[in-house]
This record gives structure tokens, C-alpha cells and sequence, in this order.
């Protein structure tokens, strides 16, 4: 602390830290001393320019990758909620939160809708994790709170490399500064940015109109009866003709070994879609050719894809570049750029990590090397993250090939869900956040003309169901 204090007083500025802030047991009598015979806090502590110390928090929501299991291991968590916040010397007051707590409205979304605090900047320390859903790539998570929130967001990530690496300085969602290179083992970086001045948050809240709306909608759309059915079709207004692809290889073809699947992996019927995208992109391209010696035909260039669980209902709406479809018409199987990208789209209405994390979720997400069998965990809600569990293991699993001319990911969110979307190109990349919008429920994203059209590695609307509405 009195290091901290120094730096901050020698330097003339506002300095933030994350240390573990040890007390007596003595202090905590409702629950067990641990070994080490003191509590340990995952602790954010905040200095003034002249070294004054302005305040500490207390990380509220501990990373566990099940009930108990996981940080709660060496960190102990606080007694009550206890939110906290300092005003500096430049006349901004700064609300605090660390790591996991970006996944729940309390702290930091709390904070920000609390008139009378009048917090819209917010500082976030974090030792950032990406095992896969929910957990997806720090700065994307970074961008996603801050536009959800509708506040500034300066983030700094102690990890490195591709797996906990990622800080960023946000404003609603705009990329003011950034720093993430999952390619290095270790990089470090200094961020600087103008922040702009907001006058008061403007968080994304699901109205009744939206929820009313999904809900008509969802009445008329056509049932879905197998978690590993393969859906591609073009969009009819708010029906879906549907083609189903079916892959041998990958879908079973009975009710008895669908059940298999469906109990070897936790999914409920209906809740994972799987569809081949290169299919899609050599159909526009064929159709839009024609075949030899007959004139070419109009391209189905807009297909929906459903899933649903427990009564919650994710569709995604797309149409791909027709750049892309011009250049798999030449390409061969087994063409890296063209053959990688299966994506599957889960609907999750339940807890991840056996219920540390209470959530409704719509996760678009290519899957690592271009097969169904590689998503086989991507909807584990049941099982506690591990390594050998984990969606991503390596750099490469970060990458994805297909170009969305236009994309739309739409959720059945419940009036007073705060939603927030989570979007990544190739390599973990962000969105301009120009090229996207989020509304309530649903997110679009429209090909920038004035840049080259990016991949979508992963898209994610998730409101965290565990504190009530708003």
C-alpha cells in the first residue's frame, strides 16, 4: 500500500491497483478460517495524486467454474454487497469493479443506473479468462459492458497472451484504446486516450414491447425437435423454410442415438443449432451462376437459423458477403479460408458453470476446427470449467474465415433483462462499433463500406437472470 501510495504522489496522478487484502478471521465469524489462518480479498484499492488513499472494493463476484469451486478457493467473498466508488481531483467520480463481476449487474451496472451517484466512468481490473461461453475474449466482453451500460469503461488486464490477455479504454462502446495480440505469449502496453464526458448512462433495457413482440413472434415459428439438427434456410418474413443438412459423420440419424448425444452432452432438444457455412456460400455462389448452359438464377442470400430452451428463443438472421461466395466457387475442399467455419447457435435459459452464473443467452459461435464434434461443449452448463474442458485451447481456435454482409442475433429477453452483446471478429478482433447496434433483445451488424467486411468469430446477447428485473 505505501508503495502504491508513492507511485501515485511521485507521479502527480490517480492510481488504480489490484492486490489480495488480507484480515483476521477474527473479522468474518460466519464462516471457516481458512489454512493460511487469515481471509483474503480480491481487492481494488484506488490512490489520489497527492498518495491519499480514496477507497477500496471488494470483489463481489468470485470466479468460480462451479458452485465453490474455483477462486472461492483462495479468495474469500465479502460478507454483503458492498459497492464502492471515489471522486478524483479532475471532478469525475469513478465506480469500481474487478474480473468476473462484469458478467452481473452488481457492482458496476448498479452503480451506473443509480441517479443519485451519477457514475458514468468506471474503472475494471481483471486476470481475464477464456475458456469459451460465456467467457469469451477481454476486450470484446470490455467493449459489450461498456455499450450495454452505456458509460466509459478503462480496463486493465494483468493476463497475457490469447487466453487472459486484454485491456482496453471504452466509451458506450467505442474503442478509444485497446491492446490484445493473441499471437504473443506476453506483451504489455501503455494506453492512452481523450474520454469523452458523458452526461448519464443509457443502458440497453428489454421494454415490454420488445418482450411482447418476441413472444407473438415465437408462437408462430415451427417447432424444433433435435438439439443436433443442422437448420439453413432462407427468411420468409418470420417463418423459417427450413433445409436440413444432414452430415453422417456428425448427426445421428436415430431418436435413440440423438438422446445419447443429448445426455452425453447436457443439451436439451432444440437448443444447439449446428449449420455448415461453406454449404451456404457455395449455394449462393452456384444458384447465383447458374448451371452450365442455363441462365443463372436468383441467390438465396438470407437464411435464419433457430434454437430454444426451456421456452427461450434465439434466432439469428444473415446474408454473406457476395464477395465470399465469388471466391468459393473457385475454391476446393479442404481450402483452409473456405472449409473452416461450422457455426452453431445456442439458446441458453439456465445457469453456466452449474449455476454460479444465472443467465438468458443467445451465443452465435464458430466452432474451433470446423466440425460439430469441436462444439460438443459449447452449451456445458452443467460441468465446471477445466482446462481439458475448455471451448478454446489453443490461438487458432480464435480464428474464422466467413464474411456477414448483414447479421442479426435476436433473443427472447424478458422485460427488464439488461442485455448486453459480446461480438469478436478473426483473432478476437473488434468491431467499429459504428458497424453494429443493440437494442433490447437484438443485435445487428451491417458490412462497413468503408472497410473490408470482418468475420464474426463469436456473438453473444446475455442477461444475467440472477438479481431480478430491472
Amino acid at each position: 500500500m505505501t508503495k502504491l501510495s508513492c507511485l501515485a504522489r511521485d507521479h502527480e496522478m490517480v492510481l488504480v491497483a489490484n492486490m489480495d487484502d488480507h484480515q483476521p478471521c477474527a473479522t468474518r465469524p460466519d464462516i471457516p478460517c481458512p489454512k493460511t489462518g487469515h481471509l483474503n480479498y480480491n481487492t481494488q484499492v484506488a490512490f489520489s495524486d497527492q498518495g491519499e488513499f480514496l477507497e477500496r472494493y471488494y470483489k463481489e463476484h468470485l470466479f468460480d467454474e462451479n458452485m465453490n469451486k474455483g477462486e472461492s478457493h483462495f479468495h474469500t467473498y465479502p460478507l454483503d454487497q458492498d459497492p464502492r466508488w471515489f471522486d478524483t481531483h479532475f471532478g469525475v467520480r469513478f465506480g469500481m469493479h474487478v474480473c468476473f463481476d462484469i458478467m452481473f449487474r452488481t457492482p458496476g451496472a448498479a452503480l451506473a443506473m443509480d441517479p443519485n451517484l451519477n457514475i458514468t466512468d468506471f474503472v475494471f481490473s481483471t486476470h481475464w479468462e477464456t475458456p469459451g461461453p460465456p467467457m469469451l475474449t477481454a476486450t470484446a466482453t470490455q467493449q459489450g459492458w461498456s455499450k450495454a451500460v452505456g458509460v466509459n469503461l478503462i480496463a486493465s488486464d494483468a493476463g497475457e497472451g490469447w487466453h487472459t490477455g486484454g485491456s482496453g479504454i471504452f466509451s458506450n462502446g467505442r474503442i478509444l484504446a485497446q491492446h490484445y495480440e493473441p499471437d504473443m505469449p506476453a506483451s504489455e502496453a501503455l494506453l492512452i486516450a481523450q474520454v469523452p464526458h458523458i452526461t448519464a448512462p443509457t443502458p440497453n433495457i428489454v421494454t415490454a414491447a420488445h418482450s411482447e413482440r418476441i413472444k407473438a413472434t415465437s408462437d408462430h415459428m415451427p417447432s424444433k425437435e433435435s438439439a443436433l439438427e443442422q437448420v439453413v434456410g432462407p427468411r420468409h418474413g418470420s417463418l423459417l423454410d427450413a433445409v436440413h443438412i444432414k452430415d453422417a459423420n456428425s448427426i445421428p440419424q436415430s431418436q435413440q442415438q440423438q438422446q445419447q448425444q443429448q445426455a452425453r452432452f447436457g443439451w436439451a432438444p432444440g437448443q444447439v443449432a449446428f449449420f455448415d457455412m461453406l454449404s451456404v456460400i457455395r449455394e449462393m455462389a452456384n444458384t447465383s451462376a447458374g448451371s452450365s448452359g442455363s441462365a443463372p438464377s436468383a441467390a438465396r442470400t438470407s437464411h435464419q437459423v433457430q434454437a430454444h430452451h426451456k421456452g427461450f428463443e434465439c434466432v439469428v438472421n444473415f446474408e454473406l458477403s457476395l464477395a465470399q461466395s465469388r471466391d468459393a466457387a473457385t475454391s476446393s475442399p479442404g481450402d483452409a479460408d473456405a472449409d473452416a467455419d461450422v457455426y452453431a447457435l445456442v439458446a441458453q435459459a439456465d445457469e453456466w458453470y452449474g449455476g454460479v452464473l444465472p443467465s438468458r443467452s443467445c451465443v452465435f459461435i464458430r466452432c474451433p476446427d470446423g466440425t460439430p464434434a469441436s462444439c460438443h461443449n459449447v452449451a456445458n452448463a452443467t460441468e465446471p470449467y477445466t482446462p481439458d474442458t475448455a471451448f478454446y485451447s489453443t490461438p487458432e481456435d480464435l480464428r474464422a474465415f466467413s464474411q456477414f454482409k448483414h447479421f442479426e442475433m435476436e433473443g427472447g429477453f424478458e422485460e427488464g433483462d439488461l442485455v448486453m452483446a459480446v461480438l469478436a471478429s478473426d483473432r478476437g478482433r473488434l468491431f467499429n462499433d459504428r458497424s453494429y447496434s443493440v437494442s433490447g433483445g437484438k443485435l445487428v451488424l451491417d458490412e462497413d463500406e468503408n472497410a473490408a467486411a470482418q468475420p464474426i468469430l463469436n456473438a453473444m446477447l446475455i442477461a444475467n437472470t440472477g438479481e431480478g428485473p430491472i
